[in-house]
């Protein structure tokens, strides 16, 4: 091929040379090839000698070159495409027009066969490389092989491809070099491999970056180093670290044939902060470091390029601090104490509640059992209510320590609480290694089982007045706030079917204790065991109408008042 390209509009017009048959009369015609003799060179013309006395020209363009010159001499052998005779008897030739011919039909075949040509780069396009393979011709990106930061690389660099097609109509040839590339490639790979081991120390080039990490060239084949590779800090993004077209220096750490994997790793050419660390940062110690990230379960704190992790329960004293971005911010200086340091698990545990004095702590020394405290209301609950009773420290009021006088079975059932108010209770117990504190409103009064005196205990007589009359007994009152149950069997000492036939409200009688429980505040009280032990046991009367009546025999041994 020459250097001249081929133009679509003029390959377009050239005819097809016609070989004229064995039969036919031999000698110049339309559209034929001939060759002939450069006899001379003028301004405007050039002169050919086509023999036998026959003369044809062609403009003198033709033959000039592009960097000035001439193209051709007198003397030279040229082929030429025949037009038509002039009316002085002279052809009208043409060398430019043969050449195309000649390279339009070879260009055919070319992209007939997909054969493989060099051509040198003569520009980086939009659309790829512009080619000259002799005439221009197109390598487009996605059949160049090249990477995109390579593609401006290879201007004046001479490569090798395939004539995929040829676009008369366009006057584009197109070429590809993907199958060229792809054998290059096996042929660099098998290379690499052979001389490559795992632990060597490599140069490369990234080529791309990905959320899982970094692709690298190293001169043959793609490695990967893995995310968990590209640094000893945890947590980084890929492109934190490393950029596409950055040189870097790998360790080669698997070599897997089978898989067609190269694994490399940067972190590992790379000081390792974890050696020595735990010399230089003990256990309990306070530290300052970086927050990296903030997930659910906790906060990542960069300390000497190692994270560690801040858990949720080492957040803040204060257990209803659930949300660690309402603490810390990511990329803000924190200090923090070292809780634990796992070398072999690669694990760091810090603490930011510890950097605080312990309020539990605080609240031992602060809170006596027996003493008054006011506090604002944190939380109701179905069984009681939180009361924040020092900074950070809550105390559990229980319902059942609200009220002496009434059975409470949720805190509503005694008053509404609205978180925020402030409350006056009495601490009741703290228990330090379990953070609880408990709490009383009813221990603020005096308890009526104090003012029911020496009586009451098991055994003892009270006199007492009937408040509540139900089926299975009644409620007596000892004192105010304080009740005790008579049964139904412990009425008389006979059966009683109706209760209100022997009692009623607001009666005052003479009663035995059968039990009295403190700690559960139950109080069991007996009619018929003071009769019994008094010798008022009931007269055996076989007449009925004889028989001695409840009310009489209480009156008789002085138990009810006239």
């Amino acid at each position: 091929m020459t250097e001249t390209e081929v133009n679509a509009a003029d390959a377009a017009d050239v005819p097809a040379p016609i070989d004229a048959p064995d039969d036919e009369p031999k000698g110049p015609r339309p559209g034929g090839w001939w060759n002939g003799t450069v006899s001379e060179l003028g301004d405007e013309h050039v002169t050919v000698d086509l023999g036998d006395g026959i003369v044809g020209r062609f403009p003198a363009l033709e033959a000039r070159a592009a960097g000035g010159g001439n193209l051709v001499e007198p003397g030279d052998e040229i082929e030429v495409l025949l037009d038509e005779p002039d009316s002085d008897g002279t052809w009208i030739v043409s060398m430019e027009k043969a050449e195309k011919v000649r390279v339009y039909e070879r260009i055919i075949e070319l992209a007939k066969r997909k054969a493989v040509v060099e051509g040198v780069v003569t520009r980086h396009i939009r659309a790829g490389l512009s080619i000259d393979i002799g005439v221009k011709a197109i390598l487009p990106n996605r059949e160049s092989g090249f990477r995109p930061h390579e593609m401006a690389q290879m201007v004046g660099k001479t490569v090798k491809a395939q004539v995929v097609k040829f676009d008369r109509r366009k006057g584009e040839i197109l070429l590809s070099r993907t199958k060229v590339a792809e054998h290059d490639a096996e042929m660099r790979k098998a290379q690499l491999l052979n001389r490559i081991e795992v632990g060597d120390v490599v140069k490369g080039r990234v080529v791309s970056v990905r959320p899982f990490g970094a692709f690298v060239d190293i001169g043959g084949a793609d490695g990967l180093i893995h995310v968990t590779e590209l640094s000893w800090d945890k947590g980084i993004k890929p492109e934190s670290v490393v950029s596409v077209g950055e040189e870097v220096e790998v360790l080669i750490k698997e070599i897997d044939t089978q898989r067609d994997r190269i694994g490399l790793s940067l972190k590992a050419l790379r000081d390792n902060p974890w050696d020595g660390f735990a010399e230089k940062h003990a256990v309990g110690s306070r530290v300052s470091g970086r927050v990296n990230s903030i997930t659910e379960f906790g906060v990542f704190v960069t300390i000497d390029s190692i994270d560690g992790l801040v858990h949720l329960s080492e957040l803040s004293w204060d257990r209803t601090v659930t949300d660690p971005n309402t603490l810390v911010k990511v990329g803000e200086t924190i200090d923090v104490i070292i809780n634990a340091i796992e070398i072999d698990r690669r694990r760091l545990s810090l603490s930011i509640k510890r950097t605080q004095p312990n309020p539990w702590e605080v609240a031992v020394g602060a809170l006596e059992v027996g003493k008054r405290v006011t506090g604002p209301i944190r939380n109701v609950t179905e069984f009681g209510v939180f009361v924040e009773v020092v900074p950070g420290v809550e105390g559990l009021l229980h319902v059942g320590d609200m009220s002496w006088k009434e059975r409470i079975e949720k805190p509503s059932d005694f008053r509404e609480f609205t978180e925020g108010e402030e409350i006056e209770v009495m601490v009741l117990a703290v228990d330090a290694d379990r953070n609880r504190v408990s709490l009383g409103l009813k221990q603020l009064e005096n308890d009526p089982w104090t003012d029911a005196g020496d009586q009451l205990k098991k055994g003892g007589t009270l006199e007492v007045k009937i408040t509540r009359l139900a089926d299975f007994g009644a409620f007596a009152e000892i004192v105010p706030g304080l009740e005790g149950l008579i049964h139904i069997s412990e009425v008389a000492v006979d059966r009683v079917e109706r209760l209100r036939s022997h009692l009623s409200m607001g009666q005052e009688v003479k009663v035995r204790v059968l039990d009295a429980d403190r700690k559960s505040r139950k109080i069991s009280l007996s009619i018929k065991a003071l009769l019994v032990d008094d010798g008022g046991a009931r007269e055996h009367v076989e007449d009925d109408e004889a028989a001695t009546s409840l009310g009489a025999l209480l009156k008789k041994s002085g138990h009810v008042e006239d």
